[in-house]
């Protein structure tokens, strides 16, 4: 058996609840009778689908699920499914069915127009359907879903006679507008005051797009059912684009353009390959133009960098980028290939083709810049550019490498430079947490992160994002979606400004194990030694971080200061050869050092975080060696074997699990 049910747009405006239209974005199944239920789920919301909405669970059928209908975003994904789970059940029969699965759903509206298609009025005695009046649609398809039991919790128990009254004189306007062809009564029909107005505040940005399409000349707009998704009626264009999914933009309907990056766990295996293709040729059917950025299979590094090692205990630098940049440029051809066994057109692009140019500092090089001409020839072809992070090439050709996190930088570097909607980090995690769950059980999710918190955050030790991407997201505006590559649930935006519910004084710990420290006795007191000693450090592009000075005595001082583990050695020899010039008694280093470190802006001006932090630290026993600060970061050197205790004493003093 097979069966097709497509996408509704719930409400059209002022209709609440008794209008709904058919959209061509499809939940398509095949199956055939079974001893028990066994179904497989591709496509959009798949993981959603078997863990909190299966109407297919209790079919006694094999089959598959495919759906390019999103979740939570207003457009009736919920009532396809359990529609279709309906026809499979029993013979087909519109209005039985619509009865049915309108009960489990608990949406009639969607389900009936699902069921029978167009433009309906439907309530509980009746169901007509509407004279297609040949409009275009154009739609935005949100990326941040908004529970539907969320967004009807929001309306009041009550309205005034007014609103009722506008509500009811809408309604029938824009019945009027579609039974006569008269789009020019659209932007007036379309107004509401039942929904649309307590809604807003769950995404605000909504009114921008509506903005933005009756400028760009639609003929009306509205948010798709409870939101966030929001549909125009609009000029039908000359021939039909994509499934619908088109934004408006100085007056011409273009496809949006998102840039998605995959770790290197997501891409692990030929299955999670395989997985992460089915997400990208989802995005892509719902008609966004989409540039993806992989990282190489998990463990390929850490492997070439072994072999590396197994000829030459010290490989050059050089070599060492130009054999572990190969762990990318593998993925990458593997992901295009898979995308276009999916029919979905795909090319693979190195660092070099995909126009990224960085500084000559080998294995921790930065982008200068990127010239995205052949990204953008690609996507005029239609084809989906699928870039090899984590590299570029020098002004010489030469291939460097960027470093840990590199991949995530090289996405939103591409995001900033294509002037991309969005980046979105596809990774092994949810999201960014208040601390990290493995060691803290009850770490809460983020919402939202402010591009300056993350940026702390990264810095000290939270690995979900690399500082210097935050660093470019920050500096260009690119909103950064932080989300698992194995589900579809909403992650972590960062942003420039987070909503007032987010702001806490402290919105988050983090720890760094690897850390080494470097301690400088008996070096001269006078001015230009601090710079010999560090300014050799910063030209390694070795980061230095906490940094303590004692009180000099004699015309001498004492300095230590912090750097990763793995920086320990050649920080140590350019220290060496640095003191040499500058004069010291003795340089010592020490590892078993941890860093732990509390984040937020709204530490900015308020007093005794500070000694609240030192205290809960004290009363459990831990040991501050070290302290750094900036405005929204308090940073403390500890015992590696205290620093976990530290996070979730940290955790539990400034209540991070509360919202």
């Amino acid at each position: 058996m097979r069966v097709r049910a497509p996408a509704s747009i719930a409400n059209i405006g002022p209709g609440f609840d008794c209008l709904a239209m058919a959209i061509d974005l499809w939940l398509e199944v095949e199956a055939v009778p079974a001893d028990s239920p066994a179904w497989d789920y591709e496509g959009e919301g798949s993981e959603y689908l078997v863990s909190h909405v299966n109407p297919f669970s209790h079919l006694a059928m094999k089959g598959r699920v495919r759906s390019e209908i999103p979740i939570g975003v207003g457009l009736g994904s919920s009532a396809a499914a359990r529609l279709a789970a309906s026809a499979l059940a029993s013979p087909w029969d519109v209005k039985s069915h619509v009865i049915d699965a309108g009960a489990d759903e608990g949406h009639r509206d969607n389900v009936a127009a699902s069921a029978a298609g167009g433009i309906r009025i439907v309530s509980d005695h009746f169901d007509e359907k509407l004279p297609n009046p040949g409009w275009g649609l154009a739609l935005f398809i949100a990326h941040a879903p908004v529970p539907t039991e969320k967004a009807r919790a929001v309306l009041p128990d009550e309205v005034s006679r007014e609103s009722a009254v506008f509500n009811i004189a809408r309604t029938a306007l824009l019945v009027r507008a579609i039974t006569a062809k008269r789009p020019s009564l659209l932007a007036n029909a379309l107004k509401d005051r039942l929904h649309q107005p307590h809604r807003l505040h769950l995404y605000p940005w909504t009114q921008e797009v509506l903005y933005a399409a009756e400028a760009a000349g639609a003929y009306g707009a509205a948010i798709c059912g409870a939101g966030p998704s929001v549909f125009a009626f609009c000029p039908p264009a000359p021939a039909r684009q994509s499934p619908g999914l088109a934004r408006y933009r100085q007056g011409d309907v273009q496809d949006a353009v998102i840039v998605q990056k995959y770790g290197g766990t997501s891409v692990g295996t030929a299955a999670r390959i395989r997985r992460v293709s089915r997400r990208i040729a989802a995005t892509v059917r719902r008609g966004e133009q989409v540039v993806a950025v992989v990282s190489a299979m998990g463990g390929t590094t850490d492997r070439l960098i072994a072999l590396a090692q197994s000829v030459n205990v010290e490989p050059p630098a050089r070599e060492l980028d130009m054999l572990i940049a190969n762990g990318e440029t593998i993925t990458a051809p593997l992901v295009a290939m898979c995308l276009e066994g999916m029919g979905v057109p795909a090319i693979s692009l190195s660092g070099l083709q995909a126009g990224v140019r960085t500084s000559a500092h080998h294995s921790r090089a930065r982008i200068r810049d990127i010239d995205p001409s052949r990204i953008l020839e690609a996507l005029r072809e239609g084809k989906v550019p699928v870039v090899a992070g984590f590299q570029g090439v020098t002004e010489n050709l030469e291939v460097t490498t960027l470093g840990r996190g590199g991949s995530d930088t090289t996405a939103v570097a591409l995001a900033a430079a294509l002037k991309a909607e969005s980046c979105e980090i596809y990774t092994d995690v949810d999201g960014i947490f208040t601390a990290d769950p493995k060691v803290v059980r009850s770490a809460r999710k983020l919402s939202h992160i402010r591009y300056d918190e993350m940026l702390e955050l990264a810095a000290v030790g939270a690995r979900v994002m690399h500082p210097r991407a935050v660093e470019i997201g920050e500096l260009y505006n690119v909103p950064i979606h932080v989300r698992s590559s194995f589900h579809d649930r909403v992650g972590t935006m960062i942003v420039a400004q987070v909503p007032m519910e987010e702001r806490q004084r402290v919105r988050g710990i983090a720890q760094e194990s690897n850390v080494a420290k470097i301690t400088i006795l008996g070096v001269a007191d006078r001015p230009g030694v601090a710079a010999a000693i560090f300014e050799p450090l910063g030209k390694a592009g070795i980061s230095v971080d906490v940094i303590v000075q004692n009180i000099g005595r004699s015309g001498h001082t004492d300095l230590t200061f912090s750097v990763a583990e793995s920086d320990l050695k050649a920080a140590e020899k350019l220290v060496r050869a640095a003191i040499k010039k500058v004069g010291a008694r003795k340089v010592s280093s020490a590892v078993g050092i941890a860093k732990l470190s509390i984040v937020g802006t709204g530490m900015l001006g308020t007093p005794g975080i500070a000694g609240r932090m030192f205290r809960a630290l004290a009363d459990a026993g831990i040991n501050i060696e070290m302290i750094s600060t900036s405005e929204i970061r308090i940073t403390c050197l500890v015992a590696r074997d205290q620093v976990e205790k530290g996070v979730r004493v940290l955790h539990k003093t400034f209540e991070l699990e509360q919202k």
